[in-house]
């Protein structure tokens, strides 16, 4: 029966410090201060062409399919 009492100790204990630990208050943050360089908002137009520059170079078929030729190279050996 001892065995049963400090097995119901230790359970109470660890679950009180599991529920007191998770009520602190997390850190925020620190703000950002006004000297630190904002990223530019980059325009629809330089987007539009990331992405189209991207899927054509992750698909070089399809980008020679389209007439760009610079990508004749890298298509695959069938």
């Amino acid at each position: 029966m001892p065995h049963f009492k400090t097995r119901t100790l230790f359970v109470s204990i660890v679950c009180s410090l599991l529920i007191t630990g998770g009520c602190q208050k997390a850190e925020e943050p620190a703000p950002a201060t006004v000297t630190q360089a904002q990223p530019q908002a980059e325009s629809w137009e330089q987007f539009i062409t990331r992405q189209i520059e991207a899927h054509i170079a992750a698909h070089p078929q399809w980008a020679v399919t389209q007439g760009r030729p610079e990508y004749d190279g890298q298509l695959p050996d069938w």
